[in-house]
């Protein structure tokens, strides 16, 4: 999904519900200019803070706002990998007990 279409879907969304640029700009914290820039996509981050925001006054899924077509694709291994390496180490030491447990080295 290219940041057109993830702006074309906000701006399609923010209609549906009848929001203006200013009402759902507010209600993330954000000027309306910011949201018109969204749309139009030209701004190519946001804050988790504000994707979370935009999702919930949107009821949308977060990660539709996240999807980005150039992005590299990962498989769900790779995501599973990264996030164990990333995890404190606690998590970790859960994730190996569980997977013995498993029979799984």
């Amino acid at each position: 999904m290219t940041n057109e279409s993830i702006g074309a879907m906000i701006k399609a969304r923010r209609l549906e519900l009848g929001f203006s640029l200013e009402a759902v700009g507010k209600a993330v914290g954000v000027g309306r200019s910011t949201v018109r820039k969204w749309e139009n996509g030209m701004i190519k981050n946001m804050g988790r803070d504000k994707i979370a925001a935009l999702a919930a006054v949107l009821d949308l899924n977060p990660v539709k706002l996240i999807q980005r077509s150039t992005a590299p694709k990962q498989t769900f291994d790779e995501i599973l990998c990264k996030s164990y390496h990333e995890a404190p180490e606690a998590i970790q030491l859960a994730v190996r007990k569980l997977l013995e447990l498993e029979g799984v080295e």
